[in-house]
């Protein structure tokens, strides 16, 4: 913990204020329109700063974990002037309550300077305060994989999906390559090129496609004599199951809706570990959670633009880390906006899914 010398050394160069939403995330309890639009007119402002002032403002969201479903907005920047950084400060309060006060479902709230005398903080906020200010200033880079392997697990033999399969089959040898020793399985995961980095070949195909299928085949309570075709190699279909009998029972496309940079998080959070990403990639990763919606409509036009000659269904699938680990609440809020934004519905789709972790949504 750092001690007031050092703190007011760091606040010197660096403002910090913020919004608190003690009701809940306000992705949810703005609802997904008027929370876009109240972002945009945000950002929108604070574009003023950065044309006007030269100052970069950096908007950034935490869930403050003292409290259940509380949500604090910080608006950082940094000025080692004092005069300039109280300028810049004061403009800043100004027009984000402004904004605020623009909104019905805002207009209450208000802008909090933690510069000012009247902030006194409980103990636990200023620890939560610590946390951003601590290293504000740093811009964590993300750094490529290991070319070497670093962890034990042996890979999945990926040729074993080269030919169909029983339902059965293919689910114990999913359930046989997680049941090794819990803390190689560990290893594995936490490995900047283990299970969710796309180095390798095999890592990729078990984490956007396998997984996904197993989960999928849970689901839907496969029978365990349905066969299981792959579209590994030809791009025809991702699954196919088919009866006993070889009649097609069904075909599932699988696509993956990821914000613009998700290949760069899982080397940033292998950096600060359980600690919190500095204030500016913690503002870049407000505007990928920002994004996931449009990401979700994206990737489903995507799929509709291929005009399938047969009927299928759709598995779309999300990372829980833009989501608050898979927060119920918020992803139906997303797919709320998800199927307020598609253009036509599901088409020629059967069904549109959600996978979030291991959970399904329908959304349609």
């Amino acid at each position: 913990m750092i001690g007031n010398d050092d703190l007011d050394k760091l606040e010197a160069e660096q403002f910090h204020g913020f919004v608190c939403f003690p009701e809940g995330n306000p992705k949810v309890t703005l609802g997904w329109s008027t929370h876009s639009t109240l972002v945009e007119a945000i950002n929108s402002t604070l574009t003023f700063f950065k044309s006007e002032l030269n100052t970069e403002v950096y908007f950034h969201e935490h869930e403050y974990l003292i409290y259940e479903d509380y949500f604090i907005w910080w608006f950082s920047f940094f000025e080692k002037n004092p005069l300039v950084k109280n300028q810049v400060a004061s403009e800043l309060e100004r027009k984000i309550n402004d904004v605020l006060r623009a909104f019905p479902n805002t207009a209450d709230k208000e802008f909090v300077r933690t510069d000012q005398p009247d902030f006194i903080p409980d103990p636990d906020f200023l620890m939560h305060y610590f946390s951003i200010v601590e290293g504000a200033d740093l811009e964590l880079k993300s750094r490529e994989a290991p070319k070497d392997k670093s962890y034990e697990k042996e890979p999945i033999d990926i040729s074993l999906f080269d030919s169909p399969m029983s339902v059965v089959a293919f689910k114990a040898i999913i359930n046989n390559y997680f049941q090794n020793s819990t803390e190689e399985n560990l290893s594995y995961f936490a490995a900047e090129d283990g299970f969710f980095s796309t180095r390798r070949p095999e890592n990729k195909l078990l984490r956007e496609e396998l997984l996904p299928i197993f989960y999928y085949l849970k689901k839907i309570k496969a029978a365990d004599d349905e066969i299981l075709s792959f579209g590994l190699k030809a791009d025809i279909f991702d699954l196919k199951i088919s009866q006993a009998d070889g009649l097609t029972k069904e075909i599932l496309e699988i696509t993956w809706a990821l914000p613009e940079g998700d290949h760069k998080l899982l080397s940033l959070v292998a950096q600060v570990g359980s600690g919190f990403l500095p204030v500016k990639n913690r503002a870049n990763f407000k505007k990928m959670s920002d994004s996931l919606g449009e990401k979700i409509v994206s990737a489903i036009n995507g799929k509709h633009k291929k005009q399938y000659p047969d009927q299928r269904s759709l598995l779309v699938v999300i990372p829980q880390d833009y989501t608050y680990q898979g927060d119920e609440s918020l992803v139906q809020e997303t797919i709320t906006q998800v199927q307020q934004s598609l253009v036509g519905g599901k088409r020629k789709f059967e069904k549109i899914y959600l996978l979030c972790g291991n959970r399904f949504y329908t959304v349609y």
